[in-house]
């Protein structure tokens, strides 16, 4: 009788013990990002991330460190933590990186961990400028094998195999073998191949010019031909623009950036530069015809920057600011110790 009933008390412990383990995990009940930690089985996602197209990451660890995965705004884990970095590349698609035998491995896989493209030793990027509406092109790079584009769907994108990738700071995607570079634009479409020294044609800005490119080493420079075939701008600039009918503005120095030794220059239709060197660092036109003109100089503790509204000529039609504001019906405000003056442009 005893026996039956240590047996009796041993299976009730036992179902409260099963019953306790299938309790549903905890899971974020709200979409708002706080500063709270917040745990699911463990899986624990840090709300004050951005991963991109509304997701957050994950982790195994309250201190938010080490593997990482993917949860959604809602607080649902979609990548649990086991990859060494995940990067979002579409609302679906995401790159995932882990290390085996300390070798970097690399997929694409889908919301829900499914390798569209399967772990291999190498890298995956996302190469190309999408803001103009352009799907994600990704640069999928094996390890001592030709490099290719492929698309989200891990289809490859114009059958091309290259010794590596890479895009230029204008936003030209490209791959290159051992002798030439092939040019694609943001679509993955070829626009030409270009050889060490030589000169091509790259793609028409206008039923009136051309755009072309020259390889120099490690980088590209720009230039611009007429309809006739008569080169009007040289190819030695590391950006050039048309910024109306019959007005461009060539740049030379990094485009992401405003150095004191850049140079700027205004051309007209026939190639005759009308800007003055040194004047300016940088120039920018919209639609209204009027540009803002940057020049930058060292001073004493940090360098300066100078701010002038100038026609397509290049010439100057406001006082020197700190800053120029264009704002509604191209309305032009320069700022100067910290007060804001309408330019009149009527003069």
């Amino acid at each position: 009788m005893k026996k039956l009933l240590i047996m009796f008390i041993s299976l009730i412990l036992l179902f409260v013990a099963s019953s306790c383990d299938s309790k549903e995990p905890s899971v974020m009940p709200t979409t708002e990002i706080t500063n709270e930690k917040v745990s699911s089985t463990n899986i624990y996602i840090d709300t004050l991330s951005d991963a991109g197209f509304g997701y957050r990451y994950c982790y195994n660890t309250e201190s938010m460190s080490g593997d990482v995965g993917i949860a959604s705004e809602s607080g649902s884990i979609l990548l649990n933590p086991a990859y060494v970095s995940v990067q979002a590349v579409s609302k679906d698609r995401f790159i995932a990186r882990k290390f085996v035998e300390k070798s970097a491995y690399s997929a694409l896989v889908n919301e829900n961990g499914k390798e569209i493209i399967a772990f291999f030793r190498g890298e995956i990027r996302k190469i190309n400028n999408v803001s103009d509406g352009a799907d994600p092109i990704l640069s999928v790079e094996p390890f001592g094998e030709k490099a290719y584009f492929a698309d989200l769907n891990g289809q490859k994108v114009g059958g091309y195999k290259f010794k590596g990738t890479g895009f230029t700071e204008n936003g030209l995607i490209y791959g290159y073998t051992d002798t030439e570079y092939y040019m694609f634009d943001d679509y993955g479409n070829l626009l030409c191949s270009v050889e060490e020294g030589k000169t091509e044609e790259l793609y028409s800005i206008s039923n009136d010019y051309t755009m072309l490119i020259k390889h120099c080493g490690k980088s590209f420079k720009f230039g611009v031909k007429d309809s006739k075939g008569t080169e009007i701008i040289p190819c030695e600039y590391n950006e050039i623009h048309l910024v109306s009918d019959d007005r461009f503005v060539a740049r030379i120095g990094e485009t992401q950036s405003v150095e004191t030794d850049d140079i700027v220059r205004i051309f007209d239709k026939k190639g005759t530069q009308l800007s003055k060197d040194g004047e300016f660092n940088s120039i920018t036109f919209d639609e209204s015809g009027y540009g803002v003109a940057c020049k930058l100089e060292m001073g004493i503790i940090e360098p300066e920057m100078k701010y002038w509204l100038i026609d397509e000529d290049g010439k100057k039609v406001s006082d020197e600011y700190d800053s120029i504001q264009i704002k509604e019906n191209n309305e032009f405000f320069g700022v100067k110790n910290d007060t804001e003056t309408k330019i009149d442009v009527s003069k």
